[in-house]
């Protein structure tokens, strides 16, 4: 997909609060409530560009108005600067719907997750889907960019505000994102009720349980150690990384000098990365080597 999605390069969508209570029903909200929400939409579009690609400059948000205190649709354009990059932030943050299905994206997920406990986490990096198990067994299958949206204590934190804080203990209440331009007018891509609303408010913004990836590299070992499966360490994502080897098949082999190793020996390396997140934003990141299988030159 390319810049014609973009109108002039440009992205406009709307988040639009509703309720039967004083206020909204004659247009009006608190101005920090709505302004807190506004700022929460650019972090949560700014920290999503970057938990996906890295970096966050492939877009900025501007409102396209002021907003005044009264608003009930507040109007947003997003200035993309990478097309590419941008769409496939916006499609896994759920605020454009080009690529996917409708109800797929993280405001979504997390309504399906329910604020159950997450008891375990696997990724398998030649799919493109993330397995959440829940503490009531229930196990939810999420593309991989929605799940590492729905992970995130920022991004957690942010929808959090964004949804349900100008909300709180509004009767018959509803929250909603449409997109004002390209061929997508007049679809809601996230429509949510009094009792969605309720789910939101009690997404937990701390994650306790780790999150674990499983993957293969073709890769020499940078550094070895005859002794043990301590002290190995491999080449990820252009830096050479701690790996501990848990083959223990490979080690037998290697206690007993049946291996010989040349410098640049390849070999298949499939990699358990486990990663604990601490508050918001501290992660702890280690990897275990699961199997090692040479490869024949």
């Amino acid at each position: 997909m390319t810049t014609e999605l973009f109108e002039t390069e440009k992205y406009t969508f709307a988040i639009s609060y509703d309720a039967s209570d004083r206020d909204l029903n004659v247009h009006r909200i608190d101005a920090k409530t709505l302004g807190k929400s506004i700022e929460s939409m650019a972090i949560l579009i700014e920290k999503a560009d970057e938990i996906i690609h890295g970096n966050s400059n492939s877009m900025h948000l501007y409102v396209s108005a002021p907003a005044q205190p009264g608003s009930l649709l507040v109007e947003f354009i997003l200035e993309v600067l990478n097309p590419i990059n941008a769409e496939r932030v916006l499609t896994a943050l759920q605020i454009m719907a080009v690529g996917a299905p409708i109800g797929r994206g993280v405001f979504s997920a997390l309504k399906k997750i329910n604020n159950e406990e997450i008891i375990e986490i696997h990724t398998q990096s030649n799919q493109k889907q993330t397995d959440i198990k829940l503490a009531n067994g229930e196990v939810v299958k999420l593309d991989n960019d929605v799940a590492q949206l729905a992970l995130s204590p920022v991004i957690r934190s942010n929808i959090k505000q964004i949804v349900s804080q100008p909300l709180n203990h509004r009767p018959m209440a509803s929250f909603t994102i449409l997109p004002i331009s390209s061929d997508q007018k007049n679809i809601d891509i996230v429509k949510f009720n009094n009792s969605d609303i309720e789910i939101i408010s009690k997404v937990k913004t701390v994650i306790t349980q780790p999150i674990k990836e499983t993957f293969e590299i073709i890769s020499p070992f940078d550094r070895v150690d005859f002794k043990g499966k301590y002290g190995w360490r491999v080449t990820l994502n252009g830096q050479s990384v701690n790996v501990s080897i848990e083959d223990t098949y490979f080690l037998k082999l290697i206690s007993s000098r049946e291996k010989a190793f040349k410098k640049d020996d390849l070999f298949k390396i499939t990699i358990e990365k486990t990663t604990h997140i601490d508050g918001i934003a501290e992660k702890n990141v280690k990897y275990k080597v699961v199997h090692v299988q040479e490869i024949e030159k």
